[in-house]
């Protein structure tokens, strides 16, 4: 859907010169039609304007705008200046905050949507995607030393300088979910048939931890992570063990804030933040003389989405 089709026309008077390339774009807009540069508008023009909000991949760089609180009306605000869906505003609005309402291109779309949403009591911070960077997550660790008010990260690789005991100050509960599903599909000169489809997948629990210093963080997964640090409480099953280490993190560290609401605002989250999806062909199979088989595997995870999130929520502790 072209993202100005609901735009009323506007006169000559209306109309801006771009710096760039000379050409004239409508005032409501913050970047040229033509060529994408940043038009030079009044303080007026700038409060009637709302971004051309455009797909961003994953893969590219961007600005997140987060919503840390919301008044009455937030939902219909977020309609009319971002220009999605009612059941879409009603999903973040509901998510709890904080959460993520708009990925754009550049700063300055990000900080213009700030400050447009503050006007309509929607209080919001912009973050960049290198802060969140989901491309490399918490440092995964194989054990941990509880030192009375502090904890000692044991990294199954080599220590490194951030290997040192330190005080918790943010822990994030959620979970990892892999799905694969496999596909042979027939395919002829007229259709393509589905032959048959299996799904696997499962969720594992995990923990983000983070220091007063640390943005990058450490990560707990069940598998392959000594629970001796339980004592005389560790259970017979790494699920269990899991909630007795968030159990104990949280009576250790009550200062630390704490947030579990991965699970309950991941639908939310999905709409700016979308799981990773990889597709790929495993080979072709001659069926018969006028078709053949082929198989195909989709691959889903939410790594990187958590990994935004975690960060999200260890980033507004520190701003």
């Amino acid at each position: 859907m072209d993202p100005d089709s609901d735009r009323i026309p506007l006169g000559p008077e209306a109309m801006v010169t771009c710096p760039k390339c000379g050409r004239s774009s409508a005032s409501d807009r913050l970047n040229c039609l033509y060529c994408g540069a940043a038009l030079e508008l009044t303080e007026e023009q700038k409060m009637s304007a709302r971004p051309v909000l455009r797909k961003i991949e994953l893969w590219e760089p961007g600005w997140n705008v987060i919503a840390t609180s919301a008044g009455p009306g937030a939902g219909s605000a977020l309609e009319d200046l971002l220009r999605i869906g009612k059941e879409d505003a009603e999903d973040l609005i509901g998510a709890g905050f904080p959460v993520p309402v708009a990925r754009l291109s550049t700063e300055e779309e990000a900080l213009f949507v700030v400050k447009r949403l503050g006007l309509v009591g929607i209080e919001s911070a912009a973050v960049a995607d290198d802060a969140l960077d989901p491309g490399h997550a918490p440092r995964r660790l194989r054990g941990v030393e509880f030192l009375g008010s502090s904890v000692r990260p044991l990294a199954f690789n080599d220590p490194g300088p951030d290997d040192t005991e330190f005080s918790p100050e943010v822990i994030v509960e959620g979970f990892l979910n892999r799905k694969r599903l496999e596909s042979t599909q027939k395919r002829s000169r007229r259709n393509e048939t589905i032959l048959d489809s299996s799904e696997t997948g499962e969720d594992e629990t995990v923990i983000d931890i983070y220091g007063s210093r640390d943005g990058r963080g450490f990560r707990i997964r069940p598998d392959g992570f000594d629970f001796s640090c339980l004592g005389t409480r560790k259970a017979f099953t790494a699920a269990e063990n899991m909630k007795l280490l968030v159990d104990e993190l949280r009576s250790r560290f009550p200062d630390a804030v704490w947030s579990g609401s991965y699970r309950r605002s991941r639908r939310a989250l999905g709409i700016v933040w979308p799981q990773t999806e990889r597709t790929s062909s495993e080979g072709v199979e001659r069926r018969s003389f006028r078709g053949y088989a082929k198989k195909k595997v989709a691959i889903t995870d939410n790594e990187d989405q958590f990994t935004r999130f975690s960060r999200m929520i260890n980033i507004l502790r520190r701003s």
